[in-house]
């Protein structure tokens, strides 16, 4: 008796241990949900923080105008072609003489001006010719003693001194390469879906300025292009005069005399006063109202976020208080 006695202890004990290691896995949804309403308060305060939150940063927004062009890049990248015979004719002299003929595929003017808008050559020209920083960084240039200004007061000194600790970069007056990065991040390009033009944007707090920096830009961009190629071809033709001035062999001096021509014709196409790299289907223009912030978008993100991290924080504290 006493043996079935203690064997039916044991078992009752056995099943105990089973139930508290049971209860211990298993999460009790009534006691979440009983947590959850409790705090149901803690909730809705932080969702109204977040709301809060989201509408004071879209107070922070700050408004801009956008200037647009739309323009159609030149078809073949302005680059005069002598036709599929003559490419053909001509190649292997043009080989031998160091000139690449313009196969399809291949860069375009277009293509050349994307480029050239974020590079040093073209600031450093915008600055020679426009002052361009002195637009830009406006509120960093000293007008009186034609000097930039160094930020001062403890918090920047105290930012800079920190920065220097770390081998960061430190305050340095604005400089051609800093415009160059300027204009080629602000000068935005874009394909027109579905057709073969180009819209080419800039935003800014002040609609007059982006217009003038829109149109500054691009239109210097492009007469630098043509000036470069004019350049090239200029190159070109007097390598080619004297080859064929010096050149007996018939077969030969009539290829010569044929890359020439093309030369001249690019040349004479080079001297037309119309854009360059593109024509100008849409002159720029900036929109007459700012951009806005979408309520939506702030509103929602800082309401849901601040009521999902609530939630989050309640079930924690419940959790934890259960395993204590």
């Amino acid at each position: 008796m006493e043996n079935m006695q203690l064997n039916a202890e044991d078992r009752e004990i056995a099943q105990e241990a089973r139930r508290v290691v049971y209860a211990d896995d298993v999460i009790d949804l009534r006691y979440l949900f009983r947590s959850w309403w409790r705090g149901s308060w803690f909730i809705v305060l932080c969702a109204v923080a977040g709301l809060a939150a989201g509408l004071w940063e879209m107070k922070k927004f700050v408004p801009q105008y956008t200037a647009s062009m739309v323009v159609a890049p030149a078809a073949g990248g302005n680059q005069t072609g002598i036709g599929d015979a003559g490419f053909r004719g001509f190649s292997s002299v043009a080989s031998a003489f160091g000139f690449g003929l313009a196969q399809s595929g291949t860069m375009t003017s277009f293509d050349r001006l994307t480029v050239l808008l974020g590079s040093v050559t073209l600031a450093r020209r915008l600055q020679e010719r426009h002052q361009l920083m002195q637009l830009v960084y406006s509120g960093s240039w000293d007008l009186e003693a034609q000097a930039w200004i160094r930020p001062s007061g403890e918090r920047f000194e105290r930012a800079e001194r920190l920065r220097a600790f770390f081998n960061l970069a430190i305050w340095r007056p604005p400089s051609i390469s800093s415009l160059a990065r300027y204009v080629g991040s602000n000068v935005v390009i874009a394909e027109l879906e579905g057709t073969g033009f180009r819209e080419v944007t800039v935003a800014s707090t002040d609609p007059d300025f982006a217009r003038h920096l829109l149109e500054t830009v691009y239109f210097e961009a492009d007469e630098l292009l043509r000036e470069q190629d004019q350049e090239s071809t200029q190159v070109q033709k007097a390598y080619l005069e004297n080859k064929v001035e010096k050149s007996a062999i018939v077969e030969i001096r009539t290829g010569l005399v044929g890359l020439l021509m093309q030369q001249e014709n690019k040349a004479m196409l080079l001297e037309s006063d119309l854009p360059y790299s593109a024509r100008i289907v849409e002159p720029a223009y900036t929109t007459d109202r700012p951009t806005a912030p979408n309520v939506k978008t702030y509103t929602g993100i800082g309401l849901v976020g601040g009521a999902g991290g609530g939630f989050a924080l309640v079930t924690l504290i419940a959790l934890f208080r259960r395993e204590s």
